[in-house]
């Protein structure tokens, strides 16, 4: 995007500022990486810096990165591997060529068609909404935490191995009691604890693997962690 933050800015303020409010987190699905990017481009070239719609696009960004990686790794690969492999079995030299060019020829319109995408979003973003960004830019960053808050509970396994003993010698297990009244809680919990360290601490990625890989080995080893 460097090339085009060049030929859009005013001045060198401007670009330096773009170039650092564009240098954030992202994990979609490189094929419909496009449309995150047209949207950047085409909402600051009318005016819309990208701060103004970062919140947009991270909260795009969840949902792109599913539906890319359905449609390439569990659709499209499938498809071309089976009729690639089945020619080469066949013995005909063209498997391999049409699972290549196929494959990648598919994934080069895909790519090509998210940007036409993207950038009709953000023209019409950027007309629409060019006085009213900040409610947007609220609820996109609302469904961007939702989506957040989903997946550190569907997807980080944190599970509590303690037990209480009770007074008539009944045992209760600590992690089925938070499961019935809070599921999900310890996870979400803890990317809690990582968001405050990012966003007050100022903490780095680095530090904050660290910290996981040696708390997880220490409450494991103290019999804390299942």
């Amino acid at each position: 995007m460097f090339p085009a933050f060049c030929r859009i800015c005013a001045n060198e303020a401007q670009l330096r500022r773009e170039l650092k409010d564009s240098m954030g987190y992202c994990s979609v699905n490189p094929n419909f990486l496009p449309i995150l990017t047209s949207i950047h481009l085409a909402a600051l070239n009318r005016g819309i810096p990208g701060r103004g719609t970062r919140d947009i696009r991270l909260a795009l960004m969840g949902p792109l990165a599913g539906v890319g990686d359905s449609l390439v790794q569990f659709c499209l690969a499938p498809v071309f591997s089976t009729i690639g492999a089945a020619m080469a079995q066949e013995g005909l030299i063209l498997g391999p060529v049409v699972f290549l060019l196929g494959m990648n020829g598919l994934l080069l319109a895909m790519k090509l068609s998210s940007e036409k995408v993207g950038y009709r979003l953000g023209a019409s973003l950027a007309e629409r909404l060019k006085g009213s960004m900040d409610p947007l830019s609220g609820a996109a960053r609302m469904v961007g935490a939702a989506v957040i808050a989903g997946l550190a509970a569907n997807c980080v396994d944190l599970r509590l191995d303690l037990a209480l003993a009770g007074v008539q010698g009944e045992v209760l297990e600590v992690q089925g009691f938070l499961d019935m009244l809070l599921p999900g809680a310890l996870p979400v919990a803890y990317m809690g604890i990582l968001f405050y360290l990012i966003r007050k601490r100022k903490w780095g990625t680095h530090s904050l693997v660290a910290m996981t890989l040696v708390l997880g080995v220490l409450l494991k080893t103290a019999g804390i962690l299942l």
